[in-house]
């Protein structure tokens, strides 16, 4: 069996026995004020649309750039602090001792960005990429996945047997980031940050844990490492090993989760026999749960769609019409507010869970890839895949018939009086609830491995759609970086909310301590 699912499986059953038997001080909240932070923090998800496992990386990376630009002092403090009431750890579940290990990250990193001398990368850009590795850093010290690691390493062996490409194509070390970058991608749905994160750490020694010297050697060729793995990062997105990787996810899905689900992974791994009923198991819960999880995600895009259109409806489009039309178009706003919810509504209607025939092929993978080290399926000979002799015509077709989709759209909404701002926002909501019907699709096709067709009603939708779901893609790319709603929400709303919160907290600890002289 392979080493690194071993280690893997090892490692899982380390952290189950050892997790939370310390005695040792820990960040303790009010429960019950913490609650209303923690209904906030549900919010804000919501209005930032994001896979959930995100949550927390991302929930880091904003409380501590809200600090920063508040106070810079008592940072991991806070950190924790919220991050407690926001629900990601339990109430005395989080070490104090992590407020110092915080720090030092936060020193560390501005120690490394203090010593960049290249102007090549903008202050923006640099600020961006910095704010990012200590997320990713404070979250791999609270959240560790050594488990995870391991078994990207299993996953990557097995499937780079399964590929025999030309060196003169790709080398070794590019085709081994290329495939880390796609199972991280694809099967940890890692983001951008996190990928960076990881790839950097391969370049230097005992990473994060970097010493001194390491750190300014760092700074000094900062720039050529940022353009090494930010290409390879850009060119994994549409490279055919990650499309060949994408196909082969299936099967490391389910052993990954069979594995740390297991109380005894170590066990497990020594009875083919239970392999293979727990995989079972987890295909058909998983299988029942994706409908749950489509509902879900479904339910999440309406809720986004909602609240950030009421908020460029109030701050934009109403303002608009008021004061340049001086008249209010209110079916071209009711169209604005409802009609992309009802796109993602008719979108999870056509979702469609995998068949019986398809989990029966993927049991047979499974065993096959975790006992036999064997992937059954077609091996990647070559990155030059030859295309039609009418790919051209086609695509040129294609383009077309989008561009004409588009027109046809746009003027029919001038037909029924859309200005030039609503039609604008019927555009980017409608293109941004497409491209999350397109993921949420993709979600409910994690487990297959038999291509299914769609119907005839299914395909002509999708072809409809299709403009707008690649406009969505370039909008969702650039929502956090330039969505002011979620600077309303962080710096006007979240900032004055915690400190209310804090000052309830501090005040409920002073009175507890008053009634305690009297008792």
């Amino acid at each position: 069996m392979n080493r690194h699912l071993v280690r893997a499986a090892e490692v899982t059953a380390l952290r189950q026995k050892t997790r939370a038997i310390d005695e040792e001080p820990t960040v303790k909240v009010n429960e019950s004020i913490a609650k209303a932070a923690f209904y906030y923090e549900k919010l804000r998800n919501v209005i930032d649309y994001q896979d959930e496992h995100l949550f927390l990386k991302n929930a880091i990376k904003r409380i501590i750039k809200r600090h920063r630009v508040f106070a810079a002092n008592g940072i991991p403090e806070k950190l924790l602090r919220e991050l407690v009431w926001a629900g990601y750890f339990e109430n005395n579940s989080l070490p104090t001792r992590y407020v110092e290990d915080i720090d030092q990250i936060l020193k560390k990193y501005e120690f490394i960005k203090t010593n960049i001398g290249s102007k090549t990368l903008r202050r923006k850009k640099l600020n961006s990429v910095f704010s990012g590795l200590i997320a990713c850093d404070i979250e791999s010290l609270l959240s560790p996945a050594v488990s995870k690691e391991e078994f990207i390493c299993f996953a990557k062996e097995i499937i780079k047997k399964n590929i025999s490409l030309n060196p003169s194509e790709i080398g070794a070390n590019e085709l081994d980031i290329q495939i880390d970058i796609s199972i991280e991608r694809l099967l940890f749905m890692s983001d951008y940050d996190q990928i960076f994160f990881k790839l950097i750490g391969k370049s230097y020694d005992q990473w994060p844990d970097i010493t001194k010297e390491k750190a300014r050697d760092l700074a000094s060729n900062f720039s050529r490492i940022y353009g090494l793995i930010n290409n390879s990062i850009n060119q994994n997105k549409k490279s055919k090993i990650q499309k060949y990787v994408k196909k082969q996810l299936p099967v490391f899905l389910v052993l990954w989760n069979v594995i740390v689900s297991n109380r005894d992974p170590e066990g497990l791994l020594k009875s083919r026999s239970k392999v293979k009923e727990l995989s079972k198991l987890f295909i058909e819960s998983r299988n029942k749960e994706l409908v749950r999880k489509v509902m879900r995600a479904l339910a999440r895009g309406v809720l986004f769609v909602l609240l950030t259109k009421t908020v460029f409806a109030l701050l934009i489009e109403y303002p608009y019409e008021l004061k340049v039309l001086q008249e209010i178009n209110y079916p071209a706003l009711i169209i604005n507010v409802s009609l992309p919810p009802i796109v993602l509504v008719i979108a999870g209607l056509f979702i469609k869970i995998p068949s019986g025939s398809n989990s029966e092929k993927l049991l047979r993978m499974v065993e096959s890839v975790a006992f036999a080290d064997t992937l059954p399926a077609k091996p990647l000979v070559s990155l030059s895949g030859k295309r039609s002799r009418n790919y051209v015509v086609y695509n040129t077709v294609y383009f077309l018939l989008s561009l004409a989709i588009l027109v046809v759209v746009g003027w029919g909404l001038d037909k029924i009086h859309f200005n030039p701002v609503s039609i604008a926002l019927f555009y980017m909501f409608v293109s941004l609830v497409s491209f999350l019907a397109f993921r949420t699709r993709a979600t409910a096709k994690e487990l297959e491995v038999e291509v299914s067709e769609d119907g005839l009603v299914a395909g002509v939708i999708n072809f409809l759609l299709l403009p707008f779901v690649s406009i969505g893609k370039y909008l969702s790319d650039k929502w956090s970086e330039y969505n002011f709603t979620l600077f309303f929400w962080d710096f006007i709303v979240e900032a004055p909310f915690k400190t209310i919160i804090l000052v309830f907290e501090s005040w409920l600890s002073f009175t507890r301590e008053k009634r305690e002289d009297f008792e």
